[in-house]
């Protein structure tokens, strides 16, 4: 597995099609690998372990004696590993990941689970249910001026009642969490972050507190 490191930073994705097959686990060929496991124990997150190996193309260089540059492209494998936390219950999949591109993310859980996915955007509407937390701090926000197509960052919450934010609009918070004694980064391209040595105990417990609020606000759509 990723190991609690690899778990500090994650994508979330909502399935657009779940309607599909019993899924054969532990399915190996000769460049992919998919295992359950149960790192977690808890019956309503599914846990999977994705191992692809695939080809990479690197640029070494060295110098002759005559002082010039030479340069040889080599083939090398990779292993990308991929762990997923599927929720029970709700569209929604989270994605840690190692070594690999995000399309090559979701192109691989697509191919590897036969489901669609899409990337989930977080929007003023899950910004303003952080930020209403009745644990949370914000510690900073980043915005996007829509004037002049650019983006800053300030410390702490923007003044909701000015006309600031009408001009400008939320794409990241960085927020404390006190019940979890955690600080997150959220951004609005569906990524998340944590900072610290969480444990995985309490990395579950966060993400499960986002795919709540996520499902409160699918419910009032």
């Amino acid at each position: 597995m990723l190991g609690n490191k690899g778990l500090k930073t994650f994508i979330v994705f909502e399935k657009l099609d779940t309607q599909i097959g019993q899924l054969e686990l532990f399915r190996k060929d000769k460049t992919v690998q998919i295992n359950k496991i149960q790192d977690l124990n808890l019956d309503y997150i599914d846990e999977y372990e994705i191992l692809k190996e695939y080809e990479r193309e690197i640029l070494s260089e060295t110098l002759t004696e005559y002082g010039d540059t030479e340069y040889e492209y080599k083939i090398v494998n990779k292993v990308a590993r991929v762990a997923v936390w599927e929720f029970n219950n709700t569209p929604y999949i989270i994605v840690f990941s190692r070594g690999i591109s995000n399309l090559m993310v979701k192109n691989l859980i697509e191919e590897s689970f036969g489901y669609k996915l899409k990337r989930l955007d977080f929007n003023k509407v899950f910004f303003n249910e952080i930020i209403e937390l009745n644990d949370s701090k914000v510690v900073q926000t980043t915005f996007k001026s829509l004037n002049i197509d650019q983006e800053f960052s300030i410390e702490g919450l923007i003044n909701e009642s000015s006309n600031f934010t009408s001009e400008n609009v939320i794409t990241e918070l960085e927020v404390i969490l006190h019940s979890l004694n955690i600080k997150f980064r959220v951004s609005r391209l569906g990524r998340v972050a944590l900072y610290g040595e969480p444990d995985i105990k309490t990395i579950a417990i966060f993400v499960e507190r986002l795919v709540n609020i996520l499902t409160y606000i699918r419910k009032g759509d």
